[in-house]
């Protein structure tokens, strides 16, 4: 006697109704959603197992299992699920195997590509590890982390004032916040230090033009045009977006002459 079979012997002899079991498992079988399991995979494997046991207390019709296995795969397998109404419209033959052997194809087909996806995140993972503490110097000669996106050469000492020349880093005198020019004819000839203004940043020195000053404010005050869209300045009502204090050391002209640069700013 076989296993199900002896199983089945006690369950009757215990008084055990085997129709009634049947029952419950149909219901089950009927019930099964492809939607509740997280893969095609467990899912086929559970849904066969009801149908194995089903079938050993008794055989049922291959039209059952059609039945649930189309209604099963509705919600999570939608195109799967159309081809298999179609053809029962068109009345064209769906069998057991070969509803099988599509789901299985399915089930591979996810597998492949979880496998890929896991394959994809772990050479990654591997990447970062072995960029781990390693570093690269960039063009202006800081050195940051190997996946750093880092900063342009241009923008180097507005970052990074502590890397200024020596002759640019003196403190600011006096805690003075403004550019002063003696007169207006030593603004007009003081000119740009090539050594900052090769820098590319915005710590270059401007050329003075105290004829944009009119009579509007004192001719003691300047204001310092680089000629670009970015200002050093000593006199605020000038320019736009403003970035006060940005330097505590004073500027060297190339006379000579120091000058404390209150901040940077965009002309109006």
């Amino acid at each position: 006697m076989s296993p199900a079979k002896t199983m089945m012997h006690i369950r009757r002899e215990c008084g055990f109704n085997t129709g009634m079991i049947e029952v419950d498992l149909i219901i089950e079988f009927m019930q099964s959603d492809r939607a509740n399991f997280a893969s095609t995979r467990a899912w086929l494997s559970y849904h066969q197992n009801l149908w194995k046991r089903i079938n050993k207390i008794e055989v049922q019709s291959e039209g059952l299992w059609i039945a649930a296995t189309i209604k099963a795969v509705e919600k999570s397998l939608p195109d799967i699920h159309q081809s298999w109404m179609i053809k029962r419209m068109d009345e064209k033959t769906l069998t057991m195997k070969s509803m099988v052997n599509a789901l299985t194809y399915q089930a591979k087909k996810q597998e492949d590509k979880q496998q890929v996806s896991f394959n994809t995140q772990k050479a990654e993972d591997k990447t970062k590890n072995n960029g781990k503490g390693k570093e690269r110097t960039l063009e202006c000669g800081c050195v940051v982390p190997a996946f750093a996106k880092g900063h342009p050469k241009s923008k180097c000492w507005k970052l990074h004032p502590e890397l200024l020349p020596e002759k640019y880093s003196r403190r600011q005198k006096n805690n003075s916040t403004t550019a002063t020019v003696s007169t207006p004819a030593t603004a007009a000839a003081s000119a740009a230090s090539p050594d900052i203004v090769n820098a590319g940043s915005n710590l270059s020195l401007m050329t003075m033009n105290p004829e944009l000053i009119g009579n509007r404010i004192s001719k003691d005050d300047c204001i310092l045009d680089s000629g670009c869209n970015t200002h050093t300045f000593n006199h605020t009502r000038w320019f736009t977006y403003l970035n006060k204090n940005v330097y505590t050391a004073p500027m060297l002209a190339s006379n000579g002459q120091e000058l404390n640069i209150d901040g940077v700013g965009t002309r109006r």
